[in-house]
């Protein structure tokens, strides 16, 4: 079986800079890595009530300041870690 990776990001804005998090996962035959991180944006994001100029600035942002993220948990558990936990 190949690994299956997926991902899921979260961004959301107030009246302070946008909060960005992500989860990303990798499954293969033997293990499921999950990795959740967080980035502090600078700055609010004035996209004059766009939707999409707000997540075009926020994505550019993420992009370009990507490695300046902290990792807010991690885990790794094996096939057999995964069978008890369905069943416990």
């Amino acid at each position: 079986m190949a690994p299956i990776y997926a991902a899921c990001i979260s961004v959301s804005q107030g009246s302070g800079q946008p909060k960005v998090s992500a989860v990303m996962v990798v499954h293969d035959e033997d293990r499921r890595t999950n990795v959740t991180v967080e980035w502090d944006l600078p700055g609010a994001v004035n996209a004059d009530g766009n939707p999409s100029e707000w997540l075009y600035s926020v994505l550019n942002r993420l992009v370009m300041g990507y490695d300046d993220h902290t990792v807010t948990a991690a885990s790794v558990a094996g096939v057999e870690d995964m069978k008890e936990g369905l069943n416990g």
